[in-house]
């Protein structure tokens, strides 16, 4: 945070040059923390973003959307029936079988399914690169630096809206940096979404913050919950046997009936903005 308001700081100085230099300063600060795709693989309120999307875009039956990350498809259903076609990518074959099975139940069949690593994907070599009418990338590790989020502003010639957990806390995965000794995330996502906007303004683009307060309530068997919180860590540090052991140890002695409960209290900031530089829909006033 301290080398971001450094950044700020030297804005007026460095605008003369047309805004490159801050550009670069920006996207050196937002670097992923993703240390293990295996283990993210793993890893991975609903509504309020889908009646926010609602809102704010003027959806028409011939458009087409690429849902980053798109899990189990909540979204990606629902947006299939609003446009042609819905373009579903996410790094886990398991959650697109999921996603798949989801689909068939509630009968869209106008959406392709790809199993992707977004960070290596070449936009012009498939070419993706200002094709889709929507991109929405909702609490997903894929967009996780700079990087990846340039990606995604590339990828759409018209709206995007990127979300993630701000101001987030955690009854249980925030206690297990600490009884097993290792650094919480020396970044938050609060700060991912400062450099994102920068980003964005620095392009010349108008983008609007917007934020749904979420709360949710997880339960796992133990077994499971173990794995789940082992590779969530792993996800940016390095974990080894002994402290696998006490994070099993510590789920042990506050499961119920053998269930671990955990509830995470948060905003969902959501970023939205036009790439063709026209306003939303909620930030359109047009002078009489």
């Amino acid at each position: 945070m301290h080398n971001l308001k450094n950044t700020c700081r030297r804005r007026q100085i460095i605008w003369g040059s047309g805004g490159i230099q801050i550009l670069n300063e920006l996207k050196s600060q937002w670097q992923s923390q993703v240390k293990s795709d295996e283990s993210n693989i793993y890893v991975w309120n609903n509504d309020g973003f889908l009646k926010l999307l609602d809102s704010m875009v003027a959806f028409k039956n011939d458009m087409t959307v690429l849902d980053i990350g798109c899990g189990s498809g909540v979204f990606a259903i629902p947006l299939s029936e609003r446009v042609a076609k819905v373009t579903a990518i996410d790094i886990s074959p398991k959650m697109l079988d999921y996603a798949k099975y989801n689909a068939d139940k509630h009968k869209r069949y106008n959406i392709d399914y790809i199993c992707v690593n977004w960070k290596n994907t070449d936009l012009i070599q498939i070419g993706w690169k200002r094709k889709f009418d929507l991109v929405i990338a909702h609490n997903t590790p894929a967009i996780s630096d700079a990087h990846s989020f340039e990606k995604m502003i590339q990828s759409s010639r018209d709206y995007c809206f990127f979300a993630k957990p701000t101001r987030r806390t955690d009854s249980v995965l925030g206690m297990l940096p600490k009884i097993i000794g290792i650094p919480d995330k020396d970044k938050s996502t609060d700060e991912d979404i400062m450099i994102a906007l920068s980003i964005l303004w620095c392009k010349g683009l108008l983008p609007e913050m917007i934020q749904i307060k979420d709360r949710w309530v997880m339960k796992k068997p133990l077994e499971e919950a173990s794995e789940f919180y082992i590779n969530r860590l792993k996800t940016y540090n390095e974990i080894d046997c002994i402290q696998e052991e006490a994070i099993r140890n510590y789920l042990s002695s506050i499961a119920v009936n053998n269930i671990v409960r955990e509830k995470t209290d948060t905003a969902i900031t959501v970023i939205a903005w036009r790439n063709n530089r026209k306003f939303l829909r909620s930030n359109y006033h047009e002078r009489s």
